[in-house]
């Protein structure tokens, strides 16, 4: 895994374009998971760009959860350490799912990689 301090400080940000489009779609109370957050960037930019959802964080690395802790108003936003196919999550519970990085660390059953 990538050190969380070093991560949080250099990852570039994503286009901000990208999360205006997606508050079009968006509800006011929707509950929007990110699974591999990391340090919490894909949850922070929707947050800027004035979507008022609530969150769930989901990073299987404890270090990134940490710093996803630490930038996250944690009134708005649950945290799971777990991989993304096990989040614990009930089937049903959420509005939508984004996956920003990590599609990599993902196992999908029946495809090999």
């Amino acid at each position: 895994m990538h050190d969380p301090i070093t991560y949080s400080r250099y990852r570039p940000r994503y286009p901000t374009a990208l999360f205006e489009r997606l508050k079009a779609y968006l509800k006011k109370d929707a509950k929007v998971v990110d699974l591999g957050a990391g340090t919490g960037l894909s949850i922070l930019s929707l947050i800027e760009a004035g979507i008022s959802a609530r969150f769930v964080a989901v990073e299987p690395d404890s270090g990134m959860l940490k710093e996803a802790r630490a930038a996250l108003p944690n009134e708005r936003v649950q945290f799971i350490q777990a991989a993304a196919e096990q989040t614990g999550l009930p089937p049903n519970s959420v509005d939508a799912v984004i996956i920003a990085t990590p599609l990599l660390g993902i196992h999908i059953e029946g495809v090999g990689y």
